[in-house]
């Protein structure tokens, strides 16, 4: 799990929590993610489960 890299040129790390927090957390649950690394997941299962987002 994770939430992103910030170690390409022109990423920022506060930018990607702020999008984070303002985009996605604001979310329902329920509401589906397609990643392109692993399999669907939801908004509140990452809620919980992302140590990344506690």
């Amino acid at each position: 799990m994770s939430i992103g890299r910030t170690d390409f040129v022109g990423s920022d790390y506060k930018t990607l929590i702020n999008s984070i927090k303002t985009k996605l957390m604001v979310l329902p649950d329920d509401f589906k993610v397609l990643c392109g690394h692993n399999e669907s997941t939801t908004i509140g299962f990452e809620r919980i489960n992302n140590p990344y987002l506690q």
